[in-house]
Parts: structure tokens; C-alpha cells; sequence
């Protein structure tokens, strides 16, 4: 049992290492001349044939932009959800009220802590936060102070159970995107798939200016959280990083493709703070590429 303990640990390490790089979008290659190291020294930490100290944990950190005590948070973090230690849990949390005080004022009628009988429907033993109702809506929220990918499986299992039974909705509110978050129930304003070709098309006409990366950006982003609305993820409200990691862990996005739209999201922010990029016409270009890409993916027609 130890043993598998120490095994699992160590995947989240190894996992969280690759995952930080990707986030700074950074090939291997190019996280090795930040380090003065050669491409093998990466690829064998992140397979985990080469152990690292902590000293140059601390400069892979720097490297990606990521303070050691930030990466170490998260680790933590993610080991208590694997080890099922409570670091997660909001119940009864500032963050929890806040939320429920934010659908309150938006006009929906909110039940902290519902029990089992409030539903038409069997979850199976999850414990929502709270209930929120107005009108003809029905939502299911579940807080949460950050996403890890170990915390969501459970919220997943439960939104298929959820997703037989409209009006109900299963939402997942974060402490990232509560400060600028829309407002309650706003999702259903998603941008539809024909108004999203219809913004593709707009891309086209900025294909070579810096705007074109900015508007191929918001057309795949809208693409996104349009597809995990419709496939009942609860995640269509999360950071854009978070909503990317998550839909490729549940399979809604192909490898490729994930290192990809990190990458690209990593230049979009760049331009988005004033920085220079030297290619702004090929990233625009791959961005409509993958959007295409993943239309057929999704089976939704060009």
C-alpha cells in the first residue's frame, strides 16, 4: 500500500511538471536553454527516469515563471485529493457564502447544503453546495477553491446523472472565476455553432494583422465552452487554462491539440499584455486550423 502510495505521488509530481511547462508555453527543447541544459535532461525528469533535486526543482520553477512555493501549493494540493484528505473541501468556507450571496443577488431562490430530497433524481451519494432556482432554471453548483483534475471525476459522474433530467444544471464555481465571473446563469447566452462559424469567418478578413490571433482566440474559446455545455461538463465557467486542461483529461480534446492550444494560449495572453510576437499570421493560422479540427472531432458540420 505504501508503495502504491509513493507511486502515485510521484505520477502527480511528474504529471504537474509537464503540465507547468506546457502552461509557459514551452517545448522541451526551448525549457532546456533556459535551464543551460540539454533536451534529454527535460524529457528524462518528466518520465521520471531522472530524479531531481530541490534546487533545481526551484530553477525549472523560475524557468516557467512559477514560484516554488506556488508549485509546491499545488502539489499539496493535489495529493490530498488522491490521498482523500480534505484540502478541497469549501463547506462552510467565505468563498461558499460568497458565492451563494452573488446568486442571491442576481434573484435566485438558494439552499445551502441540500439535502437528498431535494432532487427528482438519484446522485448517487454527491453532496452538492448549493441549490439555486429562478423561474425555469435549475442549478446544481458545487464549489471548489481551485481545479484539480483528481477533484472532478466525482462532478463529472454526477453531471451525467443530472444532464437526463433538464432544467437541472450542474455547475462547478472556482475561486477564479468568481471575482470576473458572468453572472449567474449567463451561460445559456453561449454563442450558438452558427453564430461561431459565423465568427470564423470574421478571422479571415484579420488573418495578417495581430488581430487575428486576438479574434481566432474568442472564436475557439466560444467553440469550447460551447461544446462542454452541450456535453454536460460543468466546467464552461472555468479560466480558460482550467477549461482547456479539463476537456483534454476527459477526452473532449486530442494531444496534439492540447499542446497546441496551451501554447497558443501563452502567445495570445503575450499580445494581450503588449508584448511583441514575431508570427502573428501563423498563429491566427493554426488557431482557425484547430478550430476546424475540432469541429470534425466533435461531428459538428463546417
Amino acid at each position: 500500500m505504501v508503495k502504491q502510495h509513493q507511486k502515485d505521488a510521484r505520477a502527480a509530481l511528474l504529471n504537474l511538471l509537464r503540465q507547468m511547462r506546457l502552461e509557459s508555453g514551452l517545448r522541451q527543447e526551448e525549457l532546456a536553454d533556459r535551464l543551460g541544459r540539454p533536451q534529454s535532461f527535460v524529457s528524462k525528469y518528466e518520465t521520471g527516469e531522472r530524479r531531481l533535486d530541490v534546487l533545481e526543482l526551484r530553477a525549472i520553477c523560475e524557468a516557467c515563471g512559477v514560484p516554488l512555493a506556488e508549485f509546491s501549493d499545488h502539489l499539496e494540493r493535489l495529493l490530498c485529493v488522491s490521498e482523500g484528505r480534505n484540502g478541497m473541501s469549501t463547506r462552510g468556507s467565505v468563498l461558499e457564502r460568497h458565492v451563494a450571496h452573488r446568486y442571491r443577488q442576481e434573484g435566485y431562490d438558494v439552499v445551502v447544503h441540500p439535502s437528498a430530497d431535494a432532487f427528482p433524481f438519484d446522485l448517487d451519494g454527491f453532496e452538492p453546495d448549493l441549490i439555486a432556482t429562478r423561474g425555469d432554471e435549475k442549478l446544481i453548483i458545487q464549489v471548489r477553491n481551485s481545479v484539480m483534475s483528481g477533484s472532478i471525476d466525482r462532478l463529472i459522474e454526477a453531471a451525467d446523472r443530472v444532464r437526463n433530467s433538464p432544467p437541472w444544471q450542474l455547475l462547478l464555481v472556482t475561486e477564479d472565476d468568481v471575482p470576473g465571473a458572468v453572472t449567474p446563469g449567463e451561460d445559456l447566452a453561449l454563442p450558438t455553432w452558427e453564430e461561431i462559424h459565423h465568427r470564423l469567418a470574421g478571422v479571415d478578413q484579420v488573418m495578417d494583422r495581430p488581430a487575428g490571433l486576438l479574434l481566432g482566440w474568442v472564436v475557439v474559446e466560444a467553440a469550447l465552452r460551447r461544446h462542454a455545455f452541450e456535453s454536460a461538463l460543468p466546467i464552461q465557467r472555468l479560466p480558460t487554462s482550467a477549461l482547456i486542461k479539463l476537456l483534454y483529461t476527459q477526452g473532449e480534446l486530442p494531444a496534439d491539440t492540447f499542446e497546441t492550444l496551451i501554447r497558443l494560449h501563452h502567445q495570445r495572453n503575450r499580445l494581450a499584455h503588449g508584448f511583441a510576437l514575431e508570427d502573428t499570421t501563423g498563429a491566427a493560422g493554426e488557431l482557425r486550423a484547430i478550430l476546424e479540427h475540432l469541429l470534425d472531432f466533435w461531428r459538428q458540420p463546417a
